[in-house]
């Protein structure tokens, strides 16, 4: 029986002359990972990726990670054992050199009045917006999301909450620069979510960024939710983005705190996704 005594770690460290932009897009059509199998791997600190039984063919993998250029290191285990110790806890690859399967958690609300399930490896943020009861994203990925709710006692019709969506999303488009909306407001219903959506486009500093603006009413209060990343990734993200809002779970009690809404403000407007990218850097 062999002996898996080598294992390969990912470093996470490109290689000279490659951009983190285009080491992602090597990863998936040289190693063909998917985004979520690539979104997993950067966001573990030194994954082992696979275990071997000789040196030979770890080396192999770490020449594919170089070659879609990534630094990647072949550590030998010190007893030959296949067990794991406490300094060895990260996630290996399957031996189709897929990371990890999807994890997701759930983020409550500020107010206790809602709660979304995101996937891993987004995680709480601050600083989005004030008024947001919800603060969600990847810096890695420049990808955010927040919610916004109130009390209301007009909308009580599908029709009406259509109306209030038009006027987010409209407004939306006039606090940001180079504003645009790039798809009118359309019916949402799925995994129980009963409400509406539009998209928009804007500009900060050159850079392309695109927005879903979501639009629901439930247990006496209206929910405004903004996602947003760059334009260049939106049409790959729209998918998840719209599974985040729809898993908004409602929490139906009359002792959640109001909280004034505020649909777009400067803080979730393009320049947060700059900030954002200068800090990564």
């Amino acid at each position: 029986m062999s002996v898996r005594g080598f294992r390969v770690v990912f470093t996470g460290n490109l290689c000279d002359g490659i951009s983190r932009r285009e080491g992602i897009s090597r990863l998936s059509k040289m190693l063909g990972l998917e985004f979520d199998d690539i979104n997993r791997l950067l966001s573990v600190h030194n994954p082992t990726v696979k275990r071997f039984g000789m040196k030979a063919e770890a080396d192999r993998l770490v020449k594919l990670f170089r070659g879609a250029g990534w630094s990647a290191e072949v550590i030998q285990s010190s007893s030959g054992s296949t067990c794991v110790n406490s300094e060895d806890k990260t996630p290996q690859y399957t031996d189709s050199t897929k990371v990890l399967k999807n994890e997701t958690s759930q983020i409550a609300a500020s107010d206790g009045s809602c709660s979304l399930k995101v996937p891993f490896p987004w995680q709480r943020l601050c600083g989005l917006n004030r008024r947001a009861v919800i603060q969600v994203g990847n810096l890695n990925e420049n990808t955010f999301h927040v919610v916004l709710s109130k009390p209301v006692q007009s909308i009580d019709s599908s029709a009406a909450l259509e109306n209030y969506c038009c006027r987010q999303l409209r407004h939306c488009a006039e606090q940001v620069h180079c504003g645009e909306i790039r798809r009118a407001v359309t019916s949402l219903r799925r995994a129980g979510f009963n409400g509406f959506v539009g998209e928009l486009a804007a500009e900060i500093d050159q850079v392309r960024v695109r927005y879903l603006v979501a639009c629901s009413s439930e247990g006496g209060r209206v929910f405004t939710q903004v996602a947003w990343c760059e334009s260049e990734d939106f049409d790959r993200n729209r998918e998840r983005l719209l599974g985040v809002v729809s898993s908004l779970d409602v929490v139906n009690t009359q002792a959640q705190r109001d909280v004034n809404l505020r649909p777009m403000s400067r803080a979730t407007s393009p320049t947060v996704l700059q900030h954002r990218r200068r800090m990564r850097a």
